[in-house]
């Protein structure tokens, strides 16, 4: 199967990472990375974070996932692994690969939950997925070349005038009523 970085998801309460093979109503078919099982996961019980919207605060903004694998599989310094339940080796191996992190919304489980996907993304010889962008079009591209379809279809469908009929009402409502009165006693 084919995989993108855009459709990789995090569950809750499940381990590792899981690709979006299909969307259904009530809940989302998912092939785990590292099995690659499929299986179908409800939204009823489960929450589902898709890794392109997830970013990492820091003191000015905030920094994609994606470019915080970037830093990591380029940096000389190789993830805690082995020691992920110290806290002390993942702060520090964080503050390395990304400086600018704000030390007082990201926690030290975001941190290890990091650590693992890119665990998980290496393992399967899938860093190549945080090279390539995304190849579909920009949504204001697309919207601006409906917007100028639209404008051309009205300027080439405008309507001729068409000769209108007189409606009583809408010339002297007092008529209207009146003869309206008339019919109406005429009936009984």
């Amino acid at each position: 199967m084919n995989y993108t970085f855009d459709k990789l998801v995090a569950v809750s309460g499940k381990p590792g990472l899981f690709h979006l093979v299909a969307n259904r109503d009530n809940g989302l078919l998912l092939q785990e990375v590292q099995t690659t099982r499929t299986q179908f996961y409800s939204i009823r019980q489960h929450q589902f974070t898709p890794l392109a919207s997830i970013g990492i605060y820091t003191d000015d903004d905030s920094i994609e996932l994606k470019e915080v694998f970037k830093r990591m599989r380029d940096s000389s310094e190789s993830a805690p692994f082995d020691d992920i339940n110290s806290v002390a080796s993942v702060t520090t191996y964080f503050e390395k690969i990304l400086p600018e992190y704000d030390r007082d919304k990201v926690k030290v489980n975001d941190m290890r939950k990091v650590i693992k996907w890119f665990g998980y993304l290496k393992s399967k010889d899938m860093l190549s997925l945080i090279e390539v962008e995304n190849t579909a079009p920009d949504k204001s591209e697309v919207t601006d070349k409906t917007e100028e379809k639209k404008e051309v279809d009205v300027k080439e469908k405008t309507p001729k005038a068409k000769a209108k009929t007189v409606d009583k009402e809408k010339l002297d409502p007092k008529e209207a009523t009146k003869d309206k009165v008339k019919k109406t006693t005429k009936k009984l």
